[in-house]
């Protein structure tokens, strides 16, 4: 209770001292630009503070932060693309941004910024009256000497002798304004942590850093209210969590803000680091917290718990395989390996082909060491060793019904590999775009089988006899056109996987034939999860689903038993197959349907009118246009939206769609729609042409807003504009 006064003492004080400091940097800014998908900024020291603040999920984290630190001062934003010279002139972006320098380096005197590859801006620090001197490479200390104010990225400055004297350049009075991004360099990265960042091993000894994940902005990142900013900082939150924990009082939608910024800057620190960690640790060093399952899933009410399972998640990334063991939860989800299945070794032999999850009907058991080996050439050619197929990670979720993370990939730079999963998992080898036809020779030793059908050389009696009794928990099905993951419990019954796989490639012809695309490869994946990141289902390289369906999603009786059954699986594959060239806003979730609907079409013999869910909408159709027809109502309903094409559709047939989207298929790059009112524009001409009538009244009538000229193309041909269907 004595280290929660405590910090509940510092966050006022930290509060107090950073209030005029606030209102300097903000005075006179309303919103800024939004320079692609900013990442949140970490805050965590004595003296730092948000000054902008976005959504991440249900909270809010920094977007820019501050700090003094010794006699100087600091701002970071996240993101590189505020500094863009265009950006600047959007909102007050320029403004804050002078604020900043002004802020950071009071008494800056013409000659004074080292600027940090900032391009044109450069030119922008002059015409503000800064004499700018660009670093390109030199002897450092040297521009150090003559400058007051460093701006611009701090990543190009990744030695640690520059990082140090950085920040000994700071502490003596110099200021700093940059930027930077986590998730990009994480993406750039994928095999090392946030605490490596060449941002973060400068920034935090400051005080604060780069977090992981994205701020959303719709329609751009504003500043928030100063509560809202004063809770973005970690050291706060924790000790209202401990608060909570001890006495309760907080709200959910508190839970969720001091949860996730107290993740936000775990994310950037090392576990050795004397920020947080320490504290935290001490914390949960006698707290025995519930074991994770679907049944007793771990809510934001659990703060503590869900720390405790981060910190987990962060210790299994610092020791060496052969330490790992088994995470508690792996026996509830994926499942265990008996200590009886045999570990055997498998040779394989693949062309690489395009980039993909290169299957091996291969489990490794929980917690045990498997081994890659290469043929020679193959280390370092953009190979990885994948540990399981759930790929989905679940940390802002409210609720947890397993583990936010338990696959996990490496790189194969050597030609030996050793890994193993705390959760285990199928086993994949990730083969990267490029490599177009190179063998691909390797071995893996210490996995068990798994059940594993591939269409068309899998022998169906051997399948019957021996495969599918195969002791892994997780199966897979595969040909050349979808690969489904599911647990091997719905799949020891399967007596004609052969059939299966046929009714599925069949299925995925079908986009093929309305899209007029050859079919993508690789294979579309379908993966079933306890839960999943986003929706029932959702869209991907794997598509996600529920357990719910893992008997339905093996069973051709189940999927075709009436139109609604895999009304889901069409909907995700649709989304896999819409382009953006004929998808505007608020047709994502609308054209995916076009291919739902034509694939139910074929699999019932039934047509569009006669899908029991369209035809109750034909009286919202007409209350619609009733109410003249508001664009932004047919953007915000789906299935609304969808009626408009099934008109067309009814009238026409699809072979307007085969011919539309075959044009779209072969446009030139420089006739594609550049934005939206394009897409509307092209949009209506080219149905228009390949139905051969003026759908101008049409688009009208439903509200669909396109230029004057788009109307005038079409012209000549007869208007259509149909009545909606009565009863």
């Amino acid at each position: 209770m004595r280290r929660l006064c405590i910090w509940l003492s510092l966050c006022a004080l930290v509060v107090a001292q950073s209030a005029t400091d606030l209102a300097s940097l903000r005075a006179g800014v309303e919103e800024i630009a939004k320079p692609g998908v900013p990442g949140p900024v970490a805050l965590f020291g004595d003296s730092c503070f948000a000054v902008v603040a976005g959504k991440s999920g249900a909270a809010r984290l920094a977007g820019v932060g501050a700090a003094r630190y010794g006699a100087g001062r600091i701002v970071l934003f996240g993101h590189g693309g505020y500094f863009d010279r265009s950006r600047l002139d959007e909102g007050q972006t320029g403004r804050l941004f002078a604020n900043a320098l002004r802020w950071a380096a009071p008494d800056a005197t013409a000659g004074q910024v080292l600027a940090l590859g900032l391009g044109e801006t450069a030119s922008w620090l002059e015409e503000s009256g800064y004499k700018v001197e660009v670093w390109s490479g030199g002897d450092l200390a040297d521009s150090l000497a003559r400058a007051a104010l460093v701006c611009g990225d701090p990543g190009l400055l990744a030695r640690p002798e520059e990082q140090a004297r950085l920040r000994a350049f700071v502490a003596a009075g110099g200021g700093m304004v940059v930027a930077n991004l986590g998730w990009g360099w994480l993406q750039l990265n994928p095999d090392k942590v946030l605490s490596e960042h060449p941002v973060n091993r400068l920034l935090v000894p400051c005080g604060l850093g780069l977090g992981d994940g994205y701020l959303e902005q719709v329609p751009r990142l504003v500043p928030a209210d100063s509560s809202t900013l004063r809770a973005c900082h970690a050291t706060r939150a924790l000790a209202l969590l401990v608060a909570h924990d001890e006495h309760g009082g907080l709200a959910v939608d508190q839970l969720e803000q001091t949860e996730a910024v107290v993740m936000n800057a775990l994310s950037c620190l090392h576990p050795t680091s004397p920020r947080l960690w320490p504290e935290l640790r001490g914390l949960l060093a006698e707290r025995q917290r519930p074991q994770l399952s679907e049944q007793h899933p771990l809510r934001v009410d659990d703060a503590l718990d869900r720390l405790s399972v981060y910190l987990e998640q962060r210790r299994w990334l610092s020791v060496q395989p052969e330490e790992l063991g088994a995470a508690p939860e792996a026996s509830l989800f994926p499942g265990v390996v008996s200590d009886t299945a045999d570990r055997v070794t498998r040779a394989f032999a693949w062309p690489a082909g395009p980039a993909c999850w290169r299957s091996t009907g291969l489990y490794a058991a929980p917690g045990e060491v498997i081994e890659v080996q290469l043929e020679k050439g193959l280390a370092r050619r953009g190979l990885r060793l994948r540990i399981g197929c759930h790929s989905d990670r679940l940390w802002e979720k409210n609720a947890w019904r397993r583990h936010p993370e338990i696959s996990s990939s490496w790189p194969l730079e050597r030609r030996i590999t050793r890994q193993a999963s705390p959760f285990g998992g199928l086993v994949y080898i990730e083969v990267p775009a490029g490599l177009g036809h190179l063998p691909l020779g390797l071995q893996i030793a210490g996995a068990v089988e798994a059940p594993f059908y591939q269409h068309g050389v899998t022998d169906i009696e051997a399948w019957q006899a021996e495969i599918r009794t195969r002791g892994a928990p997780w199966a897979e099905l595969a040909s050349d056109r979808i690969i489904l993951s599911v647990p091997s419990r719905v799949i020891r019954s399967l007596d004609d996987p052969a059939r299966l796989m046929d009714f599925w490639d069949r299925v995925l012809g079908l986009y093929a034939e309305l899209g007029q695309r050859p079919l993508a490869q690789p294979p579309e994946r379908m993966v079933c999860d306890v839960q999943i990141s986003a929706g029932y289902m959702h869209s991907g390289y794997p598509i996600m689903t529920l357990l719910d369906v893992e008997q339905a999603i093996v069973s051709v009786d189940a999927l075709t038993a009436d139109s609604k059954a895999g009304w889901g699986f069409w909907h995700e594959l649709g989304h896999n197959h819409q382009q953006s060239d004929w998808t505007f806003d608020g047709t994502i979730e609308v054209t995916c349907n076009l291919f739902t609907v034509f694939v139910l079409e074929n699999l019932h013999g039934c047509t569009p009118s006669e899908l029991p869910r369209l035809q109750k909408l034909w009286p919202d159709v007409r209350a619609y246009f009733e109410a003249g027809s508001p664009f932004a109502t047919w953007k915000s309903r789906p299935f609304l939206a969808l009626m408009m094409y099934m008109q067309v559709q009814e009238a026409f047939g699809w072979e307007v769609f085969h011919k539309v989207f075959a044009e779209y298929r072969d446009l030139p790059r420089g006739q594609r729609p550049e934005n939206d009112a394009a897409k509307r524009d092209q949009w209506l001409v080219r149905l228009s042409r390949a139905c051969g009538r003026d759908l101008g009244p049409f688009f009208e009538r439903w509200g669909i807003p396109v230029t004057d000229e788009a109307r005038a193309e079409v012209a000549g041909l007869e208007d259509w504009n149909p009545e909606p269907p009565r009863e």
